[in-house]
């Protein structure tokens, strides 16, 4: 099986950022401008998300009989808020050319298209201590008129990973065919504090007689253990720089907007030779077909 490549259509801003300082900045999601876009993770506040949370751990995954179990499920909410708070991501897509990223990124006629191999990329996260990368296919199956935390919390557990509502989408987007890498970090400070807010979980919950008293009891201890996580991790960062140790391995190529004027693509051109990234030219997508082929 061949190597997945992925693409991304850059302004030219954003390309001579990576080819000079060489590093690939994944953002925070809660800076994406679509907001459907990872809801839940957005929401751990409020107090009828948490209790969705907290009810569908208990009704899927345990009962709620001892200490234990309320434990357990205030862990399960602690790692969504770690989810909220260590995580950063970056989009490509799967389509080598398309109308629609040249509009929508192309910088009026300055961008190009950066094209990687999906392994590569992987390799390059996977190589720095204490850091994963999942890199998956956005699905499109989000609606306007969904219960969107509901949604996303049932995602979830469908797949059995916290990530899922960073990987859904409304059909309206269905156009960017997206793939999209999400970087994990900080694992080590994740695991103490989960272990912290276990232990305080466990060593301060009531008794209860049924399982409502339970999740009474659990969203009494939520916002505390909130605050505390919140304060000790400190403010959480909008970006994450990652190094790209040889551009010229990393970059697979370069392709210029094929509204670009000759001197913008000679340039380019250039400024690919000069760190030794390959340059394939200017896009063909609006060539006129009577031209004669080269």
């Amino acid at each position: 099986m061949s190597e997945r490549m992925l693409y991304r259509y850059l302004d030219l801003r954003g390309f001579l950022a990576l080819i000079t300082q060489s590093q690939e900045m994944f953002v925070h999601p809660y800076t994406w401008r679509d907001k459907y876009e990872g809801y839940l993770f957005g929401q751990l506040a409020d107090r009828d998300v948490c209790r969705r949370i907290i009810q569908h751990y208990l009704t899927q995954i345990s009962k709620c009989e001892n200490q234990n179990d309320a434990a357990n499920a205030v862990l399960h909410y602690m790692r969504l808020l770690f989810a909220s708070r260590h995580y950063y991501g970056k989009c490509w897509t799967t389509l080598a050319e398309s109308d629609a990223m040249w509009r929508i990124y192309g910088d009026g006629g300055q961008g190009v298209r950066i094209c990687v191999s999906e392994n590569t990329l992987r390799s390059i996260v996977t190589k720095i201590p204490g850091y994963e990368i999942n890199i998956e296919d956005v699905v499109y199956d989000l609606q306007e008129t969904d219960d969107l935390g509901q949604k996303q919390i049932e995602q979830m557990a469908e797949e059995d990973s916290i990530l899922q509502p960073y990987f859904h989408k409304r059909p309206a987007f269905e156009h960017e065919k997206e793939v999209r890498a999400i970087i994990t970090t900080a694992s080590h400070r994740a695991f103490e504090n989960v272990e912290k807010a276990f232990y305080f979980g466990k060593q301060k919950f009531q008794e209860c007689a049924n399982q409502e008293e339970w999740i009474e009891e659990i969203l009494r201890h939520l916002p505390g253990l909130r605050e505390e996580i919140c304060k000790r991790e400190g403010k959480k960062d909008d970006c994450l720089l990652i190094p790209i140790p040889n551009l010229a391995e990393y970059l697979v190529s370069v392709e210029v907007h094929p509204l670009a004027e000759p001197w913008h693509v000679e340039s380019i051109q250039k400024l690919c030779g000069e760190y030794g990234v390959r340059c394939i030219g200017q896009s063909l997508l609006y060539r006129d077909p009577r031209a004669k082929k080269d």
